[in-house]
């Protein structure tokens, strides 16, 4: 009688799924301890700020917390009225973010008031990074820009819903007469494409 060669491949196969077994183990190894030291250690130190608002907290707002101007996990530790600081755990690539007092109301600015762009950092290794802060931007009043209409007492209202088919809407229609016009001569349309001047006061 022939011996069964099945215990021979029980053996076999055991022995190749626990090498396999060993081989995904290392693998998942290397990769988590990959990911964790990719993660560094950052430190933002406020070395100095404005005078006003010293008992606000801070923010940091960056492309690390989807800009979240307000973000807890996020704040500034105080130590005392002019500077702070904050630790984070990063993975190393390249950022960049802007303070706040919790809204981008009250966002940094220059000293003089005037917006400023992003700050920017390359993360490769633990870094320590010391702020200074110009200004906050509800400190500075906003500008309104009036727009002066440059119409005058010679502009008229010629048609308050010129019909405009073509485009299905309407418009107002405004004619500029100039300066002693009517005092002189007026246009008188002959046609689709001719306009003639005749003294004031004269009829066709």
């Amino acid at each position: 009688m022939v011996a069964s060669p099945a215990p021979f491949y029980c053996k076999k196969q055991m022995k190749l799924m626990s090498i396999l077994k060993r081989i995904v183990f290392i693998y998942l190894f290397f990769l988590l301890h990959s990911s964790v030291s990719a993660q560094v250690h950052v430190k933002f130190i406020i070395k100095q700020r404005p005078s006003m608002h010293v008992m606000d907290t801070i923010y940091v707002a960056g492309n690390f917390n989807t800009w979240n101007p307000s973000d807890n996990r996020y704040q500034f530790n105080p130590v005392n009225s002019d500077s702070s600081f904050l630790d984070l755990q990063l993975v190393t690539g390249n950022y960049e973010y802007k303070l706040t007092r919790g809204s981008w109301n009250k966002v940094e600015t220059s000293k003089d008031g005037k917006d400023v762009g992003n700050r920017a950092f390359s993360l490769t290794k633990d870094t320590v990074i010391n702020i200074f802060i110009g200004g906050w931007k509800d400190d500075f009043k906003t500008e309104e820009i009036t727009r002066k209409h440059t119409g005058s007492s010679h502009v008229s209202v010629l048609d308050s819903a010129f019909n405009m088919p073509q485009l299905n809407r309407t418009r107002r229609i405004w004619v500029y007469l100039p300066y002693d016009y009517l005092h002189s001569y007026f246009a008188v349309l002959l046609n689709a494409n001719e306009f003639a001047p005749l003294p004031f006061g004269k009829g066709l």
